[in-house]
């Protein structure tokens, strides 16, 4: 699980891992868009690590999130 109110990514980060939001909810931010919340199942990053670039969002578990984190090389 992830810590309550911690940062699962923050933008502009190295891209060296995709994350799945297996259940809860976290927060997203970046892009210049409003904040959205992300509900479980979802993948998060997965188009910034195949294209080789920073992370474009924050992803905040705001909500007691359990969280996958999948290193590049084994996707």
């Amino acid at each position: 699980r992830q810590d309550r109110g911690g940062d699962v990514v923050t933008e502009a980060s190295p891209t060296d891992e995709v994350f799945f939001l297996i259940e809860g909810r976290v927060r997203v931010v970046g892009r210049g868009e409003p904040p959205r919340e992300v509900h479980g199942p979802a993948v998060l990053g997965f188009e910034d690590m195949l294209e080789g670039r920073p992370c474009q969002l924050t992803i905040t578990d705001a909500f007691d999130g359990l969280v996958l984190h999948l290193p590049a090389r084994q996707v």
